[in-house]
């Protein structure tokens, strides 16, 4: 489910809401140490919207045209009003509780949660069409991410692999190769390994760099 966004969506709120914004911040510009040339790209960019706005709301010159003027100007307010509130409020450590709840702005949970490890196995697959390449591709075997991407709490993977005949007896078989932040590892080769059979085995790794369970052994020759 989609976060529900701190800046009102309702017109006459997100209105009284920066209008607030740019009254406390401005107040507290100097306690809070933002620098005054922001308050004032803030401040002019309010007044901008609101000369659009109240010319957009009046009846007597509200048009079609004063209304596009409005949604622009309040398209390019949300904007500067946004990477205000990123930039010098919401990781601020000079402001406290009370002055977000006088802002309107989210609280942060200082609350760290535990990360754990993974528990999804990773499934992969080898790309053998470059010359002395393999190009991993690996995904969850069960999770499907429509648009690709690592699943929820993973960093990135491992790749282990074992190069030769036959199959290694125990783990200590597997070398360590690397570990992908993507779903993607390319992996080159130097010539004489041509022709040489390499077994994969690969796992999630949580950004504490904890891992998960094995996936399946698979194989692929290098071209």
């Amino acid at each position: 489910m989609r976060k529900k966004s701190y800046i009102p969506i309702k017109e006459s709120e997100f209105y009284s809401w920066v209008k607030n914004l740019v009254k406390v911040s401005t107040a507290k510009a100097s306690q809070w140490q933002i620098p005054p040339a922001q308050i004032q790209k803030l401040s002019a960019s309010f007044t901008f919207f609101d000369g659009k706005y109240r010319i957009a709301v009046d009846p007597a010159t509200r048009t079609a045209a004063a209304v596009q003027d409005k949604n622009d100007a309040k398209k390019i307010l949300t904007g500067d009003t946004r990477g205000f509130c990123m930039g010098y409020l919401m990781y601020n450590q000079l402001l406290t509780n009370a002055d977000r709840d006088l802002l309107q702005l989210p609280i942060p949970d200082r609350k760290l949660t535990p990360i754990p490890p993974p528990k999804g196995t990773p499934e992969g697959r080898v790309d053998t069409s470059v010359h002395q390449r393999h190009t991993l591709h690996v995904a969850d075997k069960v999770e499907v991410r429509p648009h690709g991407g690592l699943p929820d709490g993973v960093a990135g993977f491992e790749t282990w692999r074992f190069i030769g005949d036959g199959m290694p007896t125990d783990d200590s078989g597997f070398t360590y190769v690397a570990t992908s932040t993507t779903t993607k590892l390319v992996i080159d080769y130097p010539l004489a390994k041509v022709g040489k059979t390499v077994r994969f085995r690969f796992r999630w790794v949580n950004t504490r760099n904890q891992p998960g369970p094995w996936s399946e052994i698979i194989s692929a020759v290098i071209p």
